[in-house]
């Protein structure tokens, strides 16, 4: 008998005829767990996921595919390096017949000089910060992430994640590597010019996108199917690349899944090594760093409060913690710091201190640095008055 996870395998695969012969029940709850919701609706044309069918979703990928080739298109007159990560990076290995359910789409930019520029465009097109930018310094250069959002029509929303230098794998660790840039692959789908990593760094960044799950979706095993099936894949490269224990296992474990998979097998693998990534992965990461005792401490005390306070909703006394930790020295130390926009103003890259406060002043506005991204509307009208007295005028 075949396996529900095979069958959901097969549905992100497009195997439509399979399915419907075994007629095997699989909920909902499960097709969007799993991240599966275009490639189930194309095969079943007359059935609704939240409130939409097959055909508004394609109608939706036209829109969001159009504002992405202007975006793109901005880039590239601008000369800002960029590459194309996960989602769109996947068009180059998927079907054309079969769709991947994206959420939102990638970028890596080069540095942060790009990004300032990067930003500029997004806001002139449309789009405002989804959350707060979330950067960190290491190595003196400075790393960071954020997301973009903008509304097309009523029913149709983009969301654009920019990777700033680096690719997150945790609140301490990232990822570049020089093999990123210099073998980038270049290929048109559809409207869009894209610039996608190699094979093999295609599945490095599957790797560190899936590291943090405990379970992995099992779109995760169809990227792996079609990033790996039938190539000529360089694992040992892989391994070295990655150099992290913890991500070695998570990519292993990605591979027993798909094997387990093609084998008919009714459980897939998962990702066994999860409740270990603080151990062989966070905490090696730390003894590494030069300053690792600071990091440690900022480290563990935010843990610490995010267990006690933050999931017990008492959000007041984690902006304390503020004194005890200060966000500016976070990122000096090369730990992932929030950001609050308080204006717009263009200004050099510099820090102020105001009272207890962190303020940077950016090419793209001023922040405020924080490290649960908490502000009361008194203290940020005290900041904001503070600023429009003292640094625009």
């Amino acid at each position: 008998m075949i396996s529900l996870s095979n069958h959901l395998f097969r549905i992100g695969t497009g195997q439509a005829q399979q399915i419907i012969s075994n007629k095997i029940s699989i909920s909902e709850k499960e097709i969007i767990e799993n991240r599966l919701i275009d490639p189930f609706l194309k095969i079943n044309i007359n059935q609704t996921i939240k409130g939409k069918k097959w055909e508004n979703i394609e109608s939706e990928h036209k829109k969001k595919f159009n504002e992405l080739s202007v975006f793109i298109n901005a880039l590239k007159i601008h000369e800002i390096n960029y590459i194309n990560l996960k989602g769109l990076a996947m068009l180059n290995y998927y079907p054309s017949f079969i769709p991947r359910q994206s959420n939102d789409f990638d970028f890596l930019i080069e540095n942060i000089s790009d990004f300032w520029k990067c930003h500029e465009i997004l806001i002139t097109l449309g789009y405002s910060f989804k959350y707060n930018p979330m950067l960190t310094k290491k190595n003196n250069e400075v790393l960071g992430i954020t997301k973009y959002y903008k509304k097309i029509d009523e029913q149709t929303s983009i969301k654009i994640e920019i990777n700033i230098n680096s690719f997150i794998i945790s609140e301490l660790c990232w990822f570049n590597d020089e093999d990123l840039w210099s073998n980038i692959v270049e290929f048109k789908f559809q409207s869009l010019n894209l610039r996608i990593p190699s094979d093999e760094m295609n599945i490095i960044i599957l790797v560190i996108e899936a590291s943090d799950r405990p379970q992995f979706f099992v779109r995760d095993i169809v990227d792996f199917f079609y990033l790996y099936n039938n190539k000529n894949i360089n694992e040992q490269y892989i391994i070295n690349k990655l150099n992290d224990k913890y991500l070695i296992s998570v990519f292993n474990n990605l591979k027993s899944s798909y094997l387990s998979i093609l084998s008919g097998e009714n459980t897939l693998i998962g990702n066994k090594t999860r409740k270990k990534r603080e151990l062989i992965h966070v905490f090696p990461s730390i003894v590494r760093e030069n300053n690792k005792v600071t990091v440690a401490y900022m480290r563990y005390l935010k843990l610490a409060a995010e267990k006690y306070l933050y999931q017990k909703g008492r959000y007041k006394p984690l902006k304390y913690l503020d004194l005890f930790m200060s966000p500016k020295s976070r990122f000096k130390n090369g730990v992932v710091t929030h950001f609050i926009q308080l204006f717009d103003n263009k200004m050099k890259f510099k820090w102020i201190r105001y009272k207890k406060y962190h303020i940077l002043t950016t090419p793209i506005g001023i922040f405020l640095a924080t490290n649960f991204a908490i502000l009361d509307e008194d203290e940020e009208e005290e900041i904001k008055d503070y600023i429009c007295i003292h640094l625009i005028r």
